[in-house]
C-alpha cells in the first residue's frame, strides 16, 4: 500500500500539472482573438500599400538605419507604429532580428514588433504564453485591461515559473484556474471558437479532483499534455527549477503511460472502423518492437546497389517521396567517378563541426556526385563516405513534396528506425514522438516536430554513432512559406549533435550559402584541371569523337557535364558535330531555369535588363562596379542590383578573382536569339553595344586596348543613337590593326553608310567618320 505522504505529494504534483495544462489551454484559446485582429490589420495595410514588395529584407539588413529602408518597408513601419502602446517599447525593438520582407505574408513577423524580447522565444511568438501577453499589452489592437494581464502573469510566475517544488495545494490550483477562466470570459475572447473551447477545457480541470484522465484521452487533452512535456524538454528556464530526480518529468511520463494503456484497452473494446484503424497501428507497433528487439547494433541494410529511402512506417505512407529510381538513373549515367574529390570531402568533413557544402553552377554534375556516394559499393573509394550515410534527400524545384520539411523529417525518422533499430526504439517507444510524426502537427510546425520526434528521443542515445545526412540541390529546397527544408535546416542545424554531419550541394547562391557559414565550403568550379579531365574522360567513353574534337568540345563546354551531354545528343541526332551552335535541348534548359528563377518577378527582371544587356555583349569578364558603370545603374539602385546578382542572376554567373561573366557563352546566345524575341527575358544585343559605346566614348584617355572595344561596340550598336563622330578624334596611329579591329572598322563603315539621313551637319560628321576609317584601312 502506498505511503500516505506519497499520495499527498502526487496529488500536489497533479495540481501543478493541471495549472500547466491550463496555461497551454490559455495559449490555444487566445489564437482566434489574436490572429483575427492581426490578419485584419495586415490586410488593411496591404491594400493601402502601393509600393510593391521588398527585395532587400531591410530590417534584417539595415537594422535601425531607417533611411536605407525601401519605400515598402518604410510604409509598413509607418503604419504599424501607431499601434504601439508604449514609446519605450518601440525604442527597444531589435529590428535586425525581424524580417520586414515577410510583413506581407506573416502575421507572426508583425506580432514580433509588439513582443518584448521576441528573439528569445523558442517556439514562435503566437505559441508562447508570455509572448502573447506581451503582444496584447503592447498593441492597441487588443482592448484588454492591464490589471487582467498583470493578474494572470503574477499567477503564472508565482505558481508555475518560480515554483521550485513543482507542487500546488488544491486551493492554489483553483486560484490559478479561476484567473484563467476570468480572462477567457472577456467578451472579445469568449465570442471566438478557440476561446470557448479553451474555457470548457479549463472549467473541466477546475471541477476535477486530480487529473481528469477521461478528458486527457480526448485529442485536445492529449495535445496539451504533449505540449507541456515538450516545453519541459526544451525550456532551459523551466529545466532549472526541476528537482534533481526529475519528479515532474517522471510523473508526466507516468500519466502518458497510463493514458496509453487505457487507450489500448478502450480501442480493443470499440470495434468501429475508426478504432479498428488505431488497433492496426498498435499491432504494427508491437510487431516492430518484437522484431527490432532481436536485431544487432549494425545498420540493417545491404551494401549492394544504391541506398534505399523507401520505408513503410505508418507515418511515412502519406509523405512518401521516392528517390530510388531517380538516384539509380543518375548513377547509371555517372560514368566518371571523380575520385580526386573523395579525399577533399573526407578532409573537410573531419575538420568541420557541422559538415560541408559543395557549390557549383548548374550542369556541373553535383547530383551525380551524390549518387556516387549513396550508390557506392564496398569496393568503391566512395564507400568511405557511404558507410556513414544515415539518409539522403533530393530537392527539386518542380516537386512540392521534395521541398516539404515534414516529409523530410519523417524520412529521417524512418531511416533511423529501419537502419539503426536500437536508436529507432527510442522513437517508437516515445508515444509523443510517434503521435507527432503520424499527425498533422509535423506539417504545421516542422521545427517542434523535429525536436519532439527525433532530437529529444535521441538526445543522449546517438552520441556513439558517426552519421552523415546528404541533401542535394539545397538551393531548390525552398518554397517561400517557412515550412520548407531550407528554413528548417537554417534554424535547426545547430540542434544536431556534433557527431551528425551534413553534406549539402547547391548552386553558388548568396542567399543560400550565407545561411550556412558554419559549414566548410568546397567550390567545385575552382578545380579547373580536374573538371576538364573528367569532361574529356566522359566524352571518350560516350562518343567516337576524335581527340581534336574532344579538346574542342571540352573547351566549348568549359567542364560542364550538362552542356557536354546536350552537345553530344545533338551531334548524334543530326550527325553534325558543329559545337559552335547551341543545341535546342540546351535552349530548353535555359528557358526552364529562367522561368524558375524569375517566376512572378518580371518587374525585377526589367530593372535588371541593362545589366543583362551588358553581360550579353561584354568581350571579357568585368567587376560588378564596371558593369554598373556601363549599364548606367544609379547609386541608389545598386544595393538592390548587388543582391539580385548574388541570388537570382547568380544562377547563371561565374565569379573568378572578383570578375564575373555568364557561365557560358550559350546563355548570351539564348537571351539574344531572334527566334525568342517574343519571350519576356529576350534582350537586344544592340542595346548592350550602345551602352558600352556610350560609356567608352566618354573616356578621353582611351588606351590601345580600349580602342578595339570602342570600335567593336560602336560598330555593333544602333549607330544612329551614337555620337559616332567622336571616333574621328582618336589619332590614327593609336589603332591596333589586328584581324578583329579591321573587321570591326569595316563593319562600322558599312553601318554608317546605310544610315539614310537628310543633309544635316550630323551627316557631314558621319561622312567625316567614314573618311577617317578609309584612311585607317588603307
Amino acid at each position: 500500500m502506498a505511503h500516505i505522504g506519497e499520495i499527498v505529494n502526487k496529488e500536489k504534483l497533479d495540481n501543478y500539472i493541471s495549472v500547466l495544462l491550463g496555461l497551454r489551454f490559455m495559449v490555444n484559446g487566445l489564437q482566434d482573438f489574436v490572429k483575427s485582429r492581426l490578419e485584419l490589420k495586415k490586410l488593411e495595410i496591404q491594400q493601402k500599400c502601393t509600393t510593391g514588395c521588398c527585395q532587400l529584407n531591410c530590417s534584417r539588413k539595415f537594422g535601425k538605419s531607417f533611411i536605407k529602408w525601401c519605400e515598402t518597408c518604410k510604409y509598413w513601419k509607418l503604419e504599424l507604429q501607431p499601434l504601439n502602446r508604449y514609446s519605450t517599447h518601440w525604442d527597444q525593438i531589435k529590428w535586425n532580428k525581424i524580417d520586414s520582407i515577410d510583413f506581407l505574408q506573416s502575421i507572426e513577423e508583425i506580432a514580433k514588433i509588439f513582443v518584448k524580447d521576441f528573439h528569445a522565444v523558442r517556439q514562435g511568438v503566437l505559441s508562447d504564453f508570455s509572448a502573447l501577453m506581451s503582444l496584447i499589452r503592447n498593441a492597441t489592437l487588443f482592448n484588454v485591461s492591464m490589471t487582467e494581464i498583470d493578474d494572470i502573469l503574477r499567477i503564472r510566475n508565482s505558481y508555475c515559473a518560480h515554483n521550485y517544488s513543482v507542487e500546488l495545494h488544491e486551493p492554489e490550483k483553483n486560484i490559478c484556474l479561476n484567473v484563467f477562466v476570468r480572462f477567457l470570459k472577456i467578451p472579445e475572447i469568449n465570442c471566438t471558437k478557440s476561446g470557448k473551447n479553451a474555457l470548457h477545457c479549463i472549467e473541466t480541470l477546475l471541477l476535477s479532483h486530480g487529473l481528469p484522465e477521461r478528458f486527457l484521452q480526448k485529442p485536445e487533452g492529449r495535445l496539451a499534455l504533449f505540449d507541456v512535456l515538450n516545453e519541459l524538454h526544451n525550456d532551459e528556464k523551466d529545466q532549472a527549477i526541476i528537482v534533481s530526480d526529475g519528479t515532474l518529468e517522471k510523473r508526466l511520463q507516468e500519466i502518458t503511460g497510463i493514458l496509453n494503456k487505457r487507450r489500448r484497452y478502450y480501442l480493443y473494446l470499440g470495434p468501429s472502423p475508426k478504432t479498428m484503424k488505431l488497433i492496426v497501428r498498435q499491432m504494427v507497433f508491437f510487431i516492430c518492437m518484437t522484431y527490432w528487439y532481436f536485431t544487432n547494433l549494425s545498420p540493417k541494410e545491404s551494401t549492394e546497389g544504391c541506398l534505399s529511402m523507401r520505408f513503410n512506417d505508418d507515418w511515412n505512407l502519406d509523405s512518401f517521396v521516392d528517390f530510388n529510381f531517380y538516384v539509380e538513373n543518375l548513377h547509371n549515367q555517372s560514368i566518371v567517378s571523380r575520385r580526386w574529390l573523395i579525399g577533399k570531402i573526407l578532409e573537410e568533413l573531419a575538420t568541420s563541426e557541422k559538415g560541408i557544402i559543395l557549390t557549383a553552377e548548374m550542369g556541373y554534375g553535383k547530383s551525380s556526385i551524390v549518387s556516387n556516394i549513396v550508390c557506392a559499393e564496398q569496393s568503391s573509394d566512395w564507400y568511405a563516405i557511404r558507410k556513414h550515410v544515415l539518409a539522403y534527400h533530393f530537392c527539386r524545384y518542380d516537386s512540392i513534396r521534395s521541398k516539404n520539411a515534414a516529409y523530410f523529417i519523417r524520412n529521417i525518422a524512418s531511416a533511423i528506425v529501419n537502419r539503426y533499430p536500437e536508436l529507432g526504439n527510442s522513437i517508437l517507444s516515445d508515444y509523443i514522438a510517434h503521435e507527432i510524426l503520424y499527425g498533422l502537427r509535423c506539417e504545421k510546425d516542422p521545427i517542434s516536430c523535429l525536436e519532439i520526434a527525433i532530437l529529444n528521443p535521441l538526445r543522449n542515445k546517438w552520441k556513439n554513432y558517426q552519421l552523415v545526412i546528404v541533401i542535394d540541390a539545397l538551393d531548390e529546397c525552398t518554397s517561400g512559406d517557412n515550412h520548407d527544408i531550407l528554413e528548417l535546416l537554417f534554424r535547426q542545424l545547430d540542434s544536431f549533435p556534433p557527431n551528425i554531419k551534413f553534406i549539402f550541394t547547391s548552386r553558388n547562391i548568396e542567399e543560400v550559402v550565407s545561411k550556412f557559414k558554419d559549414l566548410n565550403l568546397i567550390q567545385l568550379n575552382t578545380f579547373i584541371n580536374e573538371n576538364k579531365n573528367d569532361t574529356a574522360q566522359y566524352i571518350r567513353q560516350t562518343s567516337h569523337l576524335t581527340e581534336s574534337q574532344i579538346h574542342l568540345l571540352t573547351s566549348v563546354a568549359r567542364g560542364n557535364f550538362l552542356h557536354v551531354k546536350f552537345y553530344l545528343q545533338s551531334c548524334k541526332k543530326f550527325n553534325d558535330c558543329d559545337f559552335t551552335y547551341m543545341p535546342s535541348s540546351l535552349e530548353k534548359n535555359y528557358r526552364m531555369n529562367f522561368e524558375r528563377v524569375f517566376d512572378n518577378k518580371y518587374s525585377l527582371y526589367e530593372e535588371l535588363r541593362p545589366i543583362v544587356e551588358v553581360l550579353c555583349t561584354m568581350t571579357k569578364p568585368m567587376t560588378e562596379e564596371e558593369i554598373f558603370e556601363v549599364a548606367n545603374i544609379s547609386s541608389e539602385n545598386r544595393r538592390n542590383m548587388e543582391r539580385v546578382i548574388g541570388n537570382e542572376l547568380g544562377h547563371f554567373l561565374i565569379y573568378t578573382s572578383g570578375y564575373l561573366s555568364f557561365l557560358h557563352k550559350s546563355i548570351a546566345d539564348f537571351l539574344t536569339c531572334r527566334s525568342g524575341k517574343h519571350l519576356w527575358f529576350f534582350v537586344h544585343k544592340e542595346n548592350g553595344h550602345t551602352l558600352f559605346g556610350a560609356y567608352l566614348l566618354k573616356a578621353f584617355n582611351i588606351t590601345k586596348t580600349d580602342i578595339v572595344d570602342v570600335v567593336y561596340h560602336v560598330a555593333m550598336s544602333e549607330v544612329g543613337r551614337m555620337e559616332s563622330e567622336r571616333l574621328t578624334q582618336i589619332p590614327i596611329n593609336t589603332f591596333i590593326l589586328d584581324e578583329r579591329t579591321l573587321w570591326s572598322l569595316t563593319d562600322l563603315r558599312c553601318n554608317l553608310e546605310v544610315i539614310n539621313i537628310t543633309y544635316t551637319s550630323k551627316q557631314l560628321k558621319i561622312g567625316s567618320c567614314i573618311g577617317h576609317f578609309d584612311q585607317i584601312l588603307s
